[in-house]
């Protein structure tokens, strides 16, 4: 039945991206000294991290003004909480996992893996290298497979990727011993 559930949520969870990335310009010009946006607006941010990002994010940005990290850290994790905490699964665990739970597009590493938490909601993850240099990096359910045993909050997720670039080759480091794999 969640799969039901999931399919009747698509259509919020698109408009609320939508909505999202068209109005990250606007919310990077809202955004506090805290790195924070004003509290009617909240539902835009992470639980976890300010409008300045995670460190990975602050890194890859360090060298521009704040406004752009901003607005790209807004349209990186559109509608987070909204996606969380309105859409997402509310769980107690255990979450289990069938298929290959190491599966990751970095390092590209391919196969499928489905998670399943014992109140119905699941997570199918599956990472497939279609073409040279291009794999497809799909992501549907709701984000289970970081979530201890204990009651959490997992993310409502719809992510299709059908061109994902291998970063390998997209760099050009790397290519021989790709091509060598791909025979």
């Amino acid at each position: 039945m969640k799969a039901l559930l999931w399919i009747a949520l698509v259509i919020p969870a698109l408009v609320a991206d939508i909505v999202a990335y068209i109005a990250a310009p606007f919310l990077g010009l809202l955004v506090n000294d805290r790195g924070r946006l004003p509290v009617w607006l909240r539902w835009f941010e992470t639980p976890d991290n300010t409008a300045f990002g995670d460190p990975g994010h602050q890194e890859r940005w360090s060298r521009r003004p704040l406004y752009p990290r901003f607005v790209a850290w807004f349209w990186r994790n559109k509608a987070y909480t909204f996606s969380t905490e309105i859409l997402g699964a509310r769980t107690r665990g255990p979450v289990t996992a069938f298929g290959n739970p190491s599966i990751g597009d970095r390092p590209l590493v391919e196969g499928w893996c489905l998670w399943r938490a014992p109140e119905g909601y699941w997570q199918l993850y599956i990472v497939r290298r279609w073409g040279y240099g291009f794999f497809l990096r799909m992501n549907l359910g709701w984000k289970l497979w970081d979530l201890p045993d204990g009651p959490n909050s997992g993310q409502y997720v719809f992510s299709v990727n059908p061109i994902r670039r291998i970063r390998s080759f997209a760099s050009g480091r790397r290519r021989q011993e790709m091509a060598a794999i791909s025979k």
